[in-house]
């Protein structure tokens, strides 16, 4: 049975106050497709706040290091910002074979997803649920906003695709087996075996529980199975399984720079950069490996750890918190593809991208957020308007992620782009020359 449903027996009651049935629903929704939904039973603007909160921390970050002067002028060159998004643009259109790899996998896994909650009973009492308190529009709007605050969850999660994450347990496995290279006249790059052997072994546990979840649970929650170590095992084998999808998007958005679809996939490199890949997903994705442990140890903590502590992080003001502080943090991933070292060479590169573009990066994720918020509300507008039937909310979820997909590729493609030109800076500045008259780097 639902650990929450034993742990509080107010949820066995038949008819449930909005107050206890939100919070459920919010869960069972960010489980299921990291959709991050309000855990309150009337419309509010928490998510708003979290979002500015979090860029308004990034912002003051951003005037320490560089100082106000530039700072607030690299937050409003308007020309710089148009300069980057063709550059972003410019990485996606090199780096076709991603996109295509990515939507052609989104398309098999949410498809059959949703094939499979067709007629779900549950689906139309959740439908009915969320709008009961809500009108279409507002539920649209807080979605958006939600959706902004998030818009790089689809990236940071690809081990929900099955698809991909049977396809890189292979490579990681044939590489670890035989040190496939793929590419030999690629710049030398260090491959730590003990991250590859890792990585396929946290992938197939990963797979294996992902599958058994999809049969034996019915209501998009993470299996229990009482073995007392789940805890912490799933979340650690989530996060490696995410970093090593990650891995491979941060390297394709990489060598966009200066190759083309017709190379091989750098599967040496890949691997190198796992590590920093893994505290990738977990600055962009905090909520959804908290969220896993702290839901899998309900049945094993004390109950007025549960009550006090647990309840109100899974059910309440938890999931957006973590996401929101998020915010200041996501830049990393910018950074990760020109470093080494590991965590501590993608922490440094991000300190660096910050003295060198922190302004633009405020504002490269507040535009961001804007062009994933306004689609996305659109498609719940549109789709929660259609009758209701137990197909329509996983749909609008599934649709407002084919938006945050290709919104999120523009946004990372960005990110890629500003730790680049901050390598260049670092570069330049230490070697007399004068930064700002520095050309983009594309």
């Amino acid at each position: 049975m639902n650990p929450l449903l034993l742990r509080f027996p107010i949820f066995w009651a038949q008819t449930v106050p909005d107050e206890f049935e939100m919070p459920l629903l919010a869960l069972r929704r960010w489980f299921w497709g990291q959709t991050l939904s309000s855990a309150w039973a009337v419309p509010g603007s928490e998510g708003f706040w979290a979002w500015m909160l979090g860029l308004l921390v990034l912002l003051l970050v951003a005037l320490v290091l560089q100082g106000p002067v530039r700072a607030l002028g690299q937050l409003l060159d308007l020309p710089g910002h148009i300069r980057l998004l063709g550059a972003a643009v410019e990485r996606l259109r090199a780096s076709a074979r991603l996109v295509m790899i990515l939507l052609g996998a989104s398309v098999i896994s949410w498809t059959s997803a949703l094939l499979l909650r067709y007629r779900r009973p549950s689906g139309l009492a959740d439908l009915s649920l969320l709008t009961r308190t809500r009108s279409v529009p507002e539920a649209a709007v807080e979605q958006g906003i939600l959706a902004g605050l998030t818009p790089l969850r689809d990236l940071f999660s690809l081990a929900d695709l099955l698809v991909l994450l049977g396809i890189a347990i292979f490579v990681a496995f044939r590489f670890s087996g035989d040190r496939w290279r793929t590419n030999e006249t690629d710049e030398h790059v260090e491959v730590k075996p003990g991250w590859v052997t890792v990585s396929w072994i946290a992938a197939s546990v990963y797979g294996l529980y992902r599958l058994v979840a999809m049969v034996a649970s019915g209501d998009d929650l993470p299996i229990v199975g009482g073995l007392y170590i789940e805890p912490l095992v799933v979340p650690v084998v989530m996060l490696i399984s995410d970093g090593l999808l990650a891995s491979w998007v941060l390297v394709e958005l990489r060598r966009a720079e200066r190759s083309s679809d017709v190379e091989p996939i750098e599967v040496a490199a890949i691997f190198a950069l796992l590590p920093a890949a893994i505290l990738g997903c977990l600055v962009v994705m905090p909520a959804r490996y908290l969220a896993t442990m702290g839901y899998l140890s309900l049945p094993y903590v004390p109950d007025g750890i549960a009550r006090s502590v647990l309840a109100p992080v899974l059910g309440g003001w938890g999931l957006l918190t973590m996401q929101g502080a998020a915010v200041a943090l996501v830049g990393l991933v910018g950074a990760a593809p020109w470093c080494r070292g590991g965590w501590r060479g993608a922490l440094r590169g991000y300190g660096r991208l910050l003295r060198a573009e922190g302004g633009h990066l405020v504002a490269t994720l507040f535009l961001g957020g804007l062009a994933a918020a306004f689609p996305v509300g659109l498609a719940y507008v549109l789709v929660l308007s259609l009758p209701p039937q137990p197909w329509v909310l996983p749909a609008a979820d599934s649709y407002a992620h084919y938006v945050t997909l290709v919104v999120g590729l523009g946004l990372l493609a960005a990110l890629v782009e500003l730790g680049n030109r901050s390598v260049v800076v670092s570069k330049s500045t230490s070697s007399g020359e004068v930064s700002e008259a520095l050309p983009m780097v594309s």
